[in-house]
């Protein structure tokens, strides 16, 4: 039986403490959540007998420029390059990086530039203090995790490090060293980077460690670099449920050394599946996530609930969010059921599939997951096909309406830019999203979608025909073009030609999300005896006539016009023609929208409801054509759904 309070791995015998690791979490990382990577591997290390810990010299960076305004560099994703900057010019010249030509992109209107601050009174004080507390620990191998804001802080300090205790072996892994990124990077920097991992390390890390205490030849560890060069491809980790529980009591004591309050701690993280089970059938034209790890894995119900209620208790919060690229499908049903069991009021996140129904949406809420990312980058079904998303405009918004009935933030973006959109698919969302301002809304402006490594979009640019695309322009301000080619160790790049190409696109767009941004309109359902009351703030209170109450109802879920004019034509006390006059009206003020010859209810009730409430309201005031409807869509879906299927 799992035992997660004997998982967490504590502190290792002391006999291996010749072997002493230390991982470290560089700036720019957050400090509001603590290192999942680096604390889970510090439980397997320790479980395998080794001393290690994970410290946060984010924190010591934090509280030297102060907290907030490190929270802002660090979660804009615009300004990475420039944080990465200020620490590039530790190891290269300003001449080098064309450091000046560089941060003048950075320079406000009122002349100031944070980064030169930052040069000039920070960073080499704040490299001292680290260098110093790395070494205080006497260890034999210091690991750094490298996400797209954490390399060149990594590499400075590591050489630091190397030029104080030439015996130390340091080593590199992460998001932004994974691939031909990490090999070009440990080819470029091996006079101080030992070995770099090209993938996941859960086991490769011992078997190096064991390697390195045995004096064996670490070119027999698999998917690491040795001198530069790289031993073989990385294993995948398959059996991600016999992993320990991630230990994050190294973050919380230094969240109290550096005298900050544990209420900034935004969420803890926990991992229920790696890799992507959409991904593995449909891989989005844009996702470059997971490198090699796109096969889908997941933990046991069992475990996932478990380690939730480990790590909820252990560190005395109910905040915790899921690193998931995607909400384990096929333990959908039995994940929630467990996680409601446990009548906590836990507040989850996930990411999940966009196309939510009403059932899903009442069990997420219920089962404490109260925050998604739902994926849904357009509402154009045509464009999305084009991404390979596997879901309609209709169903995003569905989703959206959803999430606002139960209470579930929903976090997203658009995005623009995808081979084969044209014009009239965006005149069409701008007139969608005028029609939904009552919805949640994204979370800023829609934006280019750019080229990231190991999508299709970079290994397959003639089969997606996305067209030229170069290494983003900051990565010659980071490491000198002659040291290393950006070919060789960039993720994120440019589309050049496709800036203007798409220019008006991104701009009609916007013009639309503008507004929504800034619209404060609010609509919501009642259900009433017999029928629907809709409160809108732009129209105030009015009760439907029970033909438009019935067809509100009947499109909860998206359905053909077509079909609504039939199904209203059976009944005999109305005819087509009332149909289409009630779809007319309904139409017109927003309440339902119309999409490639389907109608979807935009209005989400007051009060949450399942679907049985749905369909018990119709056997009591509906007609019996269309209350006979709603049993049907429900029985036809849980023929073909079964129960535990998600």
């Amino acid at each position: 039986m799992f035992s997660p309070a004997q998982d967490l791995g504590d502190e290792a015998p002391c006999g291996a403490g010749s072997m002493r690791t230390v991982l470290v979490s560089m700036p720019w990382a957050s400090i509001r959540i603590p290192n999942l990577g680096l604390s889970t591997l510090s439980s397997q290390v320790s479980k395998a007998g080794f001393p290690c810990e994970v410290i946060y010299p984010c924190m010591d960076l934090a509280t030297s420029i102060g907290v907030e305004a490190y929270e802002q560099l660090s979660d804009a994703p615009g300004l990475f390059a420039a944080c990465e900057h200020v620490f590039a010019r530790q190891i290269f010249t300003a001449d080098e990086l064309a450091s000046d030509e560089f941060l003048k992109f950075y320079t406000t209107s009122t002349g100031e530039n944070p980064f030169k601050q930052i040069l000039a009174t920070h960073v080499a004080p704040f490299v001292e203090r680290t260098v110093n507390a790395i070494l205080e620990r006497r260890p034999r191998i210091v690991g750094f995790g490298c996400t797209f804001n954490q390399t060149m802080a990594s590499l400075f300090v590591a050489r630091q490090l190397k030029a104080r205790d030439p015996q130390l072996t340091i080593l590199f892994g992460g998001g932004s060293v994974h691939g031909p990124m990490g090999a070009a990077l440990a080819e470029a920097f091996r006079a101080y980077v030992d070995h770099v991992f090209l993938g996941e390390a859960d086991t490769t890390l011992i078997d190096l460690i064991v390697a390195l205490r045995d004096h064996e030849d670490p070119k027999n560890v698999r998917g690491i670099t040795v001198g530069g060069e790289s031993t073989s491809n990385p294993p995948m980790t398959l059996d991600i449920e016999a992993l320990a529980i991630p230990n994050y009591d190294d973050y919380f004591r230094q969240l109290n050394a550096f005298g900050l309050e544990p209420g900034i701690v935004k969420a803890i993280p926990f991992e229920s599946s790696r890799g992507c089970w959409w991904g593995e059938k449909h891989h989005c034209t844009f996702c470059g996530l997971n490198n090699e790890g796109i096969g889908y894995r997941r933990k046991s119900e069992d475990r996932i609930v478990a380690e939730i209620e480990c790590l909820a208790r252990r560190y005395r919060t109910t905040e915790l969010m899921a690193a998931d690229n995607i909400l384990p499908h096929a333990s959908w049903n039995g994940l929630c059921d467990k996680l409601i069991e446990k009548t906590l009021d836990l507040s989850l996140f996930y990411e999940i599939k966009s196309n939510l129904s009403r059932d899903q949406a009442e069990r997420l809420a219920a089962a404490g997951i109260r925050w998604v990312q739902p994926g849904i980058e357009s509402f154009s079904t045509p464009i999305l096909r084009l991404m390979r998303k596997g879901v309609s405009s209709l169903q995003n918004v569905m989703c959206l309406r959803l999430c606002q009935e139960f209470g579930i933030r929903a976090s997203y973006n658009l995005l623009v830019g995808f081979p084969g959109e044209t014009m009239a698919d965006y005149d069409r969302i701008g007139a969608l999203i005028r029609r939904i301002f009552h919805l949640p809304r994204p979370s800023g402006l829609a934006a280019l979608a750019q080229v990231h490594r190991f999508s299709p979009f970079h290994d397959d640019p003639e089969g997606v025909g996305v067209g030229e695309f170069q290494p983003a322009w900051s990565y010659r301000h980071l490491i000198p073009p002659a040291v290393l080619s950006p070919d060789r160790y960039a993720y994120f790049f440019d589309r050049p030609s496709a800036v203007q190409a798409f220019a008006d696109h991104l701009d009609l767009i916007n013009e639309a999300v503008r507004d929504w941004l800034a619209s404060d309109r609010r609509v919501s359902a009642r259900l009433g005896p017999g029928f629907l009351e809709i409160r809108d703030s732009q129209f105030g209170v009015s009760t439907l006539t029970p033909l438009e109450s019935a067809i509100m109802v009947l499109c909860d879920r998206p359905q053909q016009v077509s079909t609504l004019v039939h199904l209203v034509g059976r009944d005999r006390r109305y005819r087509p023609v009332d149909a289409e006059a009630c779809l007319e009206r309904l139409i017109l003020r927003d309440w339902l929208v119309e999409d490639d010859g389907q109608v979807l209810n935009t209005v989400p009730f007051e009060r949450p409801h399942p679907q049985a409430d749905l369909e018990a309201w119709g056997d009591r005031w509906l007609g019996p054509v269309f209350a006979e409807t709603i049993k049907r869509k429900r029985a036809i879906k849980n023929k073909l759904v079964p129960a535990r299927a998600g």
